[in-house]
């Protein structure tokens, strides 16, 4: 991929916030600095304790050069993740665990990457 085509592309990486671990937030972070420069946060259901788990994340994101925007919200993951792509046009690939892709027209042009599967 082009470096152009790489800073270009806009991936969104969806959390569910009941479920955060170590592990998972890893291979979110493998995958991540794979795909793009750019990347959306989606958390659904945030942890009502201090989320050290994110912070971590959100500081290797940092020193790996990745820009990212956090959303939170509360609700279903997979209807959240339908709701932020007909909102937020031009992402191009989702990350996530455990969520299938409805193929709604905003979905249709997304690569979906699930995150139990080996990093690209």
């Amino acid at each position: 991929m082009s470096a152009a085509a790489f800073s270009a592309r806009r991936v969104l990486l969806a959390l569910d916030g009941c479920a955060l671990s170590r592990e998972l937030l890893e291979a979110a972070l493998r995958h991540c600095v794979h795909l793009s420069s750019r990347l959306d946060i989606l958390l659904v259901n945030p942890p009502r304790a201090p989320a050290s788990l994110l912070a971590v994340l959100l500081l290797k994101l940092e020193h790996s050069g990745v820009d990212y925007r956090l959303t939170s919200t509360q609700g279903d993951l997979a209807g959240e993740v339908a709701r932020y792509l007909r909102r937020y046009r031009g992402v191009t690939t989702v990350v996530a665990e455990g969520v299938e892709p409805l193929r709604t027209p905003a979905e249709q042009n997304c690569e979906w990457v699930e995150l139990g599967m080996p990093t690209p």
